[in-house]
């Protein structure tokens, strides 16, 4: 169980997921100049190029991150002790009821 980098996973589908939608969008607004209503498309695709920057900019600082220890090791143990010993308790109470 590696915390970290379940929570940059988490952080990295977020960004993917704002930028699906920035994309949408501008796709959107290409679609609307020709057909009807296309006001402010310059400013769609703006936005989703500037999304895109930051969810790559924030992509390589987190997997930079990944490699820096910022969960003291101390507590990032007692978290895995903690899922290894209610895994155990789990499995225990399964054989006690297979029993």
């Amino acid at each position: 169980m590696d915390i970290k980098g379940i929570v940059i996973t988490m952080i990295l589908g977020a960004f993917g997921f704002l930028v699906a939608l920035q994309w949408r969008d501008a796709i959107k607004g290409t679609i609307d100049v020709f057909l009807p209503a296309g006001e402010g498309l310059m400013y769609t695709y703006m936005a989703a190029i500037l999304v895109t920057v930051i969810a790559v900019v924030v992509t390589f600082v987190l997997i930079k991150l990944k490699d820096v220890d910022i969960i003291p090791d101390k507590y990032e143990n007692r978290v895995k002790d903690k899922a290894r010993r209610v895994k155990e308790r789990a499995k225990s109470k399964v054989r006690r009821k297979e029993k």
